[in-house]
This record gives structure tokens, sequence and C-alpha cells, in this order.
């Protein structure tokens, strides 16, 4: 009776290692042609796949050098996606959940390439009207599936904008993601997803904690970026806005903590530093409007479901404002606001009397508290010319040296000024001073 077993055990051991060994042969291939094959069909555009590797002791799964043709006749040369790598670690629970279960997928050396041919057209329009929903197609069911432990590394994006002339790239992206599931979940799963890439140059780090299926659930997100060129965008700010943008970079380090705890309303908190330099607007004629060196804001406690903002210091330097009304009595920062003379005093007029009439609802939501450490602003300058008056003048106040101190809103108590400015002419040889103003 024991050979028996022991012979049925070993044609069993035998009959695995055969089926192991023909799918080890035989998969590669016919996946490989398969895949080719549908995948042309299905994109209607050139694929071709380097290499198809199968371990079927392992159920992994390694594809290399997939290549998607880019659209013909515009990029035919230039292929859509590469992707030099793809290793994808097969779990037998999917024959258990009746859905795909992926214990591992890496991603490495992904190419992908776009372009925006016209406004609202780009050239994977065809690719768009393939995988649209069809107006007669009913409600789908949800995907069903498990993903852990993605990770993508050394990916390369690229957008060709040509209606602004602009190239825009993101390069060295990693993406770590170990949780991904649209199957139910009632464990505690750690998540810590870190997503690192540059952006025309301009490098991004962020990470993330989370408890997401606690009872408690909590989580911190982290974003660093180093000096992001604004220019790289002006080409996509609205034609009709008053101000024009000419140059800026924007760095920032925030840290955003989120807790949603049972039976309680959830909160989210903003930490951290911005800062913007070099930034410099004209108005809609080209002129100078208003610029500075370095402008840097501090987030103490930035809680905006709870309509609480509590900031540091507000600390800019060189600031240039320039002010002026012309010869019909304009002033330009009115006009950029929208308003006239007239409709500024008639607003001053009506203000209070509206304001006296409105009766806030019962449930009005709780006013919002607003808090600023300080505001600093540090060798400032503001010219104002004027074509109003003969001979039209041209004054500056420079050397500005402000600093205010604990401002809120609502006001609950006194906010120490100080305050320091001289007058002068505008001339290219610096002026004796027509006078000086000192307020502490």
């Amino acid at each position: 009776m024991t050979n028996v077993w022991l012979k049925r055990a070993l044609w069993a051991l035998a009959a695995l290692l055969l089926l192991w060994l023909l799918s080890w042969l035989a998969v590669p291939p016919l996946l490989k042609w398969q895949a080719e094959k549908q995948l042309g069909q299905a994109l209607g555009r050139g694929v071709s796949i380097g290499r198809v590797d199968f371990h079927p002791w392992a159920l992994e799964l390694v594809v290399s050098d997939l290549v998607i043709a880019g659209a013909a006749p515009a990029n035919p040369d230039e292929p859509l996606l590469k992707l030099a790598r793809l290793r994808a670690d097969l779990s037998a629970a999917s024959l258990l959940r009746r859905a795909p279960v992926i214990e591992a997928l890496e991603l490495d050396a992904l190419q992908l390439r776009l372009a925006r041919t016209a406004p609202g057209h780009y050239d994977i329009d065809d690719l768009i009207a393939r995988f649209a929903p069809r107006p007669d197609a009913g409600p789908s069911e949800p995907l069903r599936f498990a993903l852990y432990n993605l990770q993508v590394r050394d990916t390369a994006l690229r957008f060709d904008d040509r209606p602004v002339g602009r190239v825009h790239t993101v390069e060295a992206l990693d993406l770590a993601l170990p949780f991904l599931s649209s199957l139910p979940a009632q464990v505690d799963v750690k998540v810590e997803p870190h997503l690192a890439f540059r952006l025309n140059g301009t490098a991004f780090d962020s990470g993330a904690q989370a408890t997401p299926f606690a009872q408690a659930r909590a989580g911190d997100l982290t974003l660093v970026m180093s000096d992001l060129d604004l220019a790289n965008y002006v080409g996509y700010l609205p034609a009709a806005l008053p101000v024009r943008l000419t140059r800026g970079k924007v760095s920032a380090d925030l840290a955003l903590q989120f807790k949603a705890p049972a039976g309680a309303a959830p909160s989210v908190a903003l930490h951290g530093k911005v800062v913007a330099r070099d930034l410099a607007f004209d108005d809609a004629s080209g002129a100078p409007l208003l610029a500075w060196k370095q402008l840097e804001l501090g987030l103490r406690d930035v809680q905006p479901l709870a309509r609480k903002l509590s900031f540091d210091v507000l600390r800019v330097e060189a600031l240039q404002l320039h002010a002026g009304r012309d010869a019909a009595g304009r002033i330009n920062l009115l006009t950029l606001a929208g308003e006239s003379p007239a409709r500024v005093g008639a607003a001053a007029v009506t203000a209070p009397v509206s304001a006296a009439s409105a009766t806030p609802p019962a449930d009005a939501a709780p006013p919002w508290q607003i808090g600023l450490a300080a505001l600093e602003l540090a060798d400032a300058r503001v010219s104002w010319n004027d074509a109003a008056v003969k001979p039209a003048a041209a004054l500056q106040l420079d050397g500005i040296g402000l600093k205010v101190e604990s401002l809120q809103w609502p006001v609950q108590q006194a906010m120490p000024v100080s305050l320091v400015a001289t007058l002068r002419a505008q001339t290219e040889a610096k002026p004796p001073e027509l006078g000086r103003l000192s307020l502490d």
C-alpha cells in the first residue's frame, strides 16, 4: 500500500515538473505572439515585445522591451511608449478571489511621449476615440483587483505642447505604492508611498505614511520642491487676466496631516514653508506693476476644515510696487480691480448699510479664524506717477521697513506696528530726501 502511494506521489511530482517545464517553454512565445497581436488590434498601433520570460514555480512574469508605435503619419519614428522591463509576481489567490491578485509589480525605464497638436487635440486622439464609452453603454461593474508592492523606477515623460511652443519633461520619476486594491480588506494596512521626480528640471520629492483601514484613520503626507520655474507655465494663464506673470520661482517644504477618527469630524492640518523668489508682474500693457526679490511664508497650523488658519511670519524682501494715475484720473491699481472712483465711493457708502442689515442664519458655520505672527517688509519701494496734476509728479517711497505683529481676524488685541520710509523724487541718480516717515 505504501508503494502505491509512493508511486502516485512520484507520478504527481513528475506531472507537476512536466507542467512547469511545458509552461516555462511554451508560455513565453505564446504570450509574446498573442500580446503583440491583441494589443496591436486594440490600440490600432504597432506593438512589439523583445522578450517574455515566465517562471511557473514562482508565478513570475517578465516582459522586456515593450514598444507601442506613435501616431502615423505625425510621429511614425517616435514611439508613444517604451518600457525596458516589466516584472509581475502573480498570486495563486487569484483563483480563489476570481480576480487578479498581484503580489509585486515593477516597471523599469518607462518612456512616454505625448503631444498637443492644436487646442483641444492630441496625438492620441485615435486612442481616446477607441476607448471612449459608447453613449448606449450601460453602467459597468467596478474592476476587481488587488495590487501590492508597486514600484515604478526611472520613468521619463515628454509632453510637446505645440500651440504654446513648449516641451515639458518629467525625468527620474520613482513611485512606490505598497498597496492598491478594490477588494475588501478588514485589516490595518501600513502604507508608505513615495513619489519623486524632476519636472522641467525642478526636483520634487514626497513621502507619506497612513493607516487608512484602522479604526482611527490618520496619515502624514510630505511634499518638497525646489525652485519651480513659473516661466514654463506662463502660456497657460488666461489671456483675459489684467496682470501678466513674467518670471518667478517657487519652492515649498510642506507636511499635511489628516485624521478621520470614528464618530468624530475629520481634520486636516498643513505645516511648513513656501518661498517665492524673483517674481515679477506686468499690467496688460506690459508696464511693470509688482515685483519682489523673495517672499517667505511659514504655515504654523492651517486647518481649512475647521476654518482656522494660523501662519508664521510673512516676510517680503525688496518689494517694488508701481502705482499711478493717468490724465483722466484713473488709478492703475483700481483699474486692475475693475473699479472706478465712482464705484469705490458708492461701495463705501452702501457697504455699512448692507452689513448692518445682514443677519446670519441660525445654522451658519463658525466664523473663520485667521492669524499671522508677523508681516515684515524689508527694503520695499512704492513708485507713484501722477499725470493728473501739472506738472506731472514722479515720486517714490523707498527704504520702506514695515513690521506688524500678531495680526488676527477677528481682531482681539492691539497689533504693534513699526514703519520707516523715505520720500524722494524719481531720478536716475539718488536724489535728496523730500521727507522721512517713522512710526513706532
